[in-house]
């Protein structure tokens, strides 16, 4: 450390209107890994070489005492730059890039040709988002200079601009391993849990693309950032995730529209389902940093063939394009770097590219795991001879639904399981009924496999076993129905006490057959930790709903339950809208089912909950008629009684089947058409 007598002192300032630095470091940066990777970006633009990253341990995490530094080895600022532009809130760093005004100008090494990463002017404040405190030391041309940057200071009252004082040192500097860089320290960090370094890791990697990564090297605790850990079955380029693959053929190029932008892209399907959502789907780039943080697939997942497949593909999208300017008018990227706005006009042709593209990697993704699959199953020596020894039709018509199969869960031991329970459906005459409604499924492969499980799990192939499980939930209907009548309590009072809560939780089928319980009865603050979700209030602590459950792959559902006499009020109502919003927090899609017995909401309370997308209300008295609906045309088989319409509805339906199947054609003759389509209903 240099004398006294070297060091001089300066009084830097900065504009600060309210608590707008402390907002803007908080609101856009709430989560650790974007904010540091804001602050990596900024090292991009300094032209740096290297960027070395320390994060406390887990064991040694403190909020009081535990730094987070980020070094960088770049061009490193003069005290007049600090002053001129660096505390210059909102400067727009590429339009100044190339002239005498940007900190960067006068890069004492050769100046390189990297697309400037910054542009609104407030990357700066990203560690707001994690600690009170910011200290930067930044040196170059044998000087460094510090100062403090602190958010308690920064405030101001509401409305009143003003220029804070920073009190700055200046001291020579000497070092010639590092002759110019800035060191960020993070103090009075704000998170109370540790970082997860194997995520930050992971995040890190998917946020800067390999190109960047390539030219600037990152360290987290001296260790350097690799690529993520996947077990890829194909990759296109069939080389691009190799580690010594070179940089020119990690892209396959392609053009959006004729004459128009090119994008670069790569992508590969995982062997099993890829662990981390932050590595599924693609994430786009732009000027090697993410412009749409994944997982990401143009929003076709929820309506494309082979939707199951988003949990095996990954990829990089490189579309410089859409930040090629340096005007705040067109940018449309938003500020944290996660989401591009997609009604923008400029990216209409690459959103129709993109969602094309989803679409037909997730229709090869479903025919390469249904061809394996198919070739699995025949090979193996128990289904292989039972499946060649059954007549070409029924052949045929099965290997279409192992496709199915193949894309609900392709990689278990289960999926064997239910491919022999399939070839038994096909083996077994009596049960050829049963193909109507393997064909009213389709190609859905959830349904496929809770039909196949079902008929599996319950010993149900042979018919008589599956008549008793049909009885088994009717007779449950009928217990269900004579509870709702006698106003069995929500949850038991006693031990051994009959209430909703237990029924709905052994037997959730009687709400939603499509529904499937992922939890019960679990504060939200619990919830919300298991889902990774550090901003934990201390209201998340006393909230507690009924049922959380999965609807499909990417909604979930708030299932709150009310007794059949309890008269459901707005505060009900609100308080299962408040859970709904906290867990919003966490995950993106989560909708409101409240069952109840009556409501008494005001009549414009109701019409709103009527014409709600996100929220239902259900009587009770609805979800016991649909129920019904769903199984109770299969009771006169059941009381054989052949004189009803049911019976002799399946009777003329099993007839119908075995003489399509043994002669292998649907063809009617004017006799048969003249009688009509056949039942529509299983």
């Amino acid at each position: 450390m240099p004398g006294a007598q070297n060091t001089k002192f300066r009084t830097f300032t900065i504009s600060v209107l309210g608590r707008t630095l402390e907002h803007l470091g908080n609101q856009l940066y709430k989560r650790r890994e974007p904010a540091i990777a804001e602050l990596i970006a900024n090292c991009w633009d300094a032209h740096s070489s290297n960027v070395w990253i320390q994060v406390p341990l887990e064991e040694e995490y403190s909020t009081e005492t535990s730094e987070i530094s980020i070094e960088d080895d770049g061009c490193g600022m003069s005290e007049d730059n600090v002053q001129d532009n660096y505390l210059v809130v909102g400067r727009n760093r590429r339009a100044e890039a190339d002239t005498e005004e940007s900190d960067s100008a006068d890069v004492t090494k050769e100046k390189t040709t990297r697309a400037v990463m910054g542009r609104k002017g407030i990357g700066k404040l990203a560690g707001f988002g994690m600690a009170k405190q910011m200290i930067i030391r930044t040196w170059k041309d044998g000087e460094s200079t510090e100062f403090t940057m602190d958010c308690v200071l920064l405030k101001n009252k509401q409305n009143k601009a003003d220029e804070v004082p920073l009190q700055g040192r200046i001291d020579p500097y000497n070092e010639t391993s590092k002759p110019s860089g800035t060191i960020i320290r993070l103090r009075q960090l704000k998170h109370k849990t540790p970082i997860d370094i194997k995520k930050l890791k992971e995040s890190l990697a998917r946020r800067f693309s390999r190109k960047t990564r390539g030219e600037m090297k990152i360290y987290i605790n001296g260790a350097p950032l690799g690529e993520p850990t996947l077990d890829l079955e194909f990759a296109f380029p069939e080389k691009s995730y190799d580690s010594d693959c070179p940089a020119g053929e990690q892209f396959h190029e392609e053009e959006i529209i004729p004459g128009g932008p090119k994008v670069l892209y790569r992508y590969a399907f995982h062997k099993g389902v890829i662990p981390q959502s932050e590595m599924r789907g693609f994430t786009i780039y732009a000027r090697g940093k993410t412009a749409q943080a994944p997982p990401f697939f143009f929003n076709i997942e929820g309506k494309a063939s082979g939707q199951h497949g988003t949990k095996y593909l990954t990829g990089d999208i490189e579309a410089d394009f859409i930040d090629s300017s340096d005007d705040d008018e067109s940018d449309i990227i938003s500020t944290d770097r996660q989401e591009i706005d997609w009604d923008s006009e400029g990216v209409i042709d690459f959103k129709k590219w993109g969602e094309e593209l989803s679409r037909r990697l997730l229709r090869e993704w479903a025919a390469r795991k249904g061809e394996k699959f198919e070739e699995t199953v025949l090979q193996n020596p128990a289904l292989g001879e039972r499946i060649t020894s059954l007549d070409p039709a029924s052949q045929r018509d099965l290997k279409k639904h192992l496709k199915t199969i193949s894309q609900s869960n392709p990689d278990s031991e289960d999926s064997l399981r239910l491919a022999d329970s399939l070839v038994t459906v096909y083996e077994f005459e009596q049960f050829h009924n049963l193909t109507t409604e393997l064909d009213a499924i389709g190609d859905d492969p959830e349904k496929m496999t809770e039909f196949l499980d079902y008929l599996s799990r319950w010993g149900a192939l042979e018919s008589r076993a599956i008549l008793t499980i049909i009885k088994g939930r009717l007779d449950l209907i009928q217990k269900f129905e004579t509870m709702l009548v006698n106003n069995a309590p929500e949850t038991a009072p006693n031990v051994g006490t009959d209430n909703l809560h237990d029924l709905i939780g052994r037997f959730p089928w009687i709400l939603n057959p499509d529904w499937e319980i992922f939890s019960e009865e679990k504060k939200v603050s619990t919830q919300l930790r298991e889902w990774h979700y550090e901003d934990i209030r201390e209201e998340d602590k006393r909230l507690r709903y009924d049922f959380l459950a999965i609807a499909n792959d990417a909604e979930m559902v708030v299932i709150e339950i009310k007794r059949p006499e309890h008269a459901l009020t707005i505060d009900d109502a609100q308080r299962a809208e408040k859970y709904r919003d906290r867990l919003s927090s966490a995950h993106s899609d989560i909708r409101i089912c409240i069952v109840c017995g009556k409501i008494a909401l005001n009549k414009q309370d109701a019409e709103n909950w009527k014409n709600r997308k996100d929220g239902e209300i259900l009587h009770w008295a609805t979800v016991v008629q649909r129920t019904k609906k769903r199984y109770e045309h299969y009771r006169a088989v059941l009381e054989k009684d052949i004189k009803h319409p049911d019976f002799a509805g399946k009777k003329a339906e099993v007839a119908k089947t075995r003489t399509i199947l043994h002669p292998g054609s649907a063809y009617r003759d004017k006799t048969e058409r003249a009688k009509g389509v056949g039942p529509s209903k299983p």
